[in-house]
């Protein structure tokens, strides 16, 4: 079974709802999982899980636009974005153009372990936004 088939029966298993789709890139076909959560500290952040081609054993995890700021905020979210990234190595956060901080995070599995890596991750990373949510909003406001 693909590892997207197995992370799919993960999500159903766990009464997560998610959307499943799949990308054409230049002739590439890429499957793509969309699902929303809210934490402690948001609410309603939508999570997307790109995996890359089927034998590559990776995905990414992305969450666009976890807070939209003006452009005399941009090197305050700028520094505050580098202190999430020297704290939090294994997310990357970043700001977009347009003045938008987006995250994402890289994952490697194997085929025995990817249901677990792929849930455990997205957890992982839901949890990392959660907490970084406030210091991006008290830099916002600040």
């Amino acid at each position: 079974m693909k590892a997207v088939e197995q992370f799919i029966k993960a999500m159903e298993s766990n009464d997560l709802k998610f959307s499943h789709q799949v990308l054409d890139e230049d002739g590439h076909k890429k499957e793509y999982v969309r699902t929303s959560f809210s934490g402690h500290n948001f609410t309603g952040l939508s999570f997307h899980i790109l995996f890359d081609e089927e034998g590559s054993n990776s995905a990414q995890l992305i969450c666009n636009e976890i807070c939209k700021f003006s452009e005399p905020k941009n090197l305050l979210m700028l520094q505050t974005v580098n202190a999430l990234n020297a704290k939090y190595r294994w997310v990357t956060f970043f700001v977009a153009e347009g003045g938008v901080v987006n995250a994402n995070m890289s994952l490697a599995y194997t085929d025995d372990s990817s249901e677990q890596l792929l849930l455990r991750g997205l957890e992982q990373f839901v949890r990392v936004i959660d907490v970084a949510y406030p210091i991006l909003m008290k830099a916002l406001y600040a």
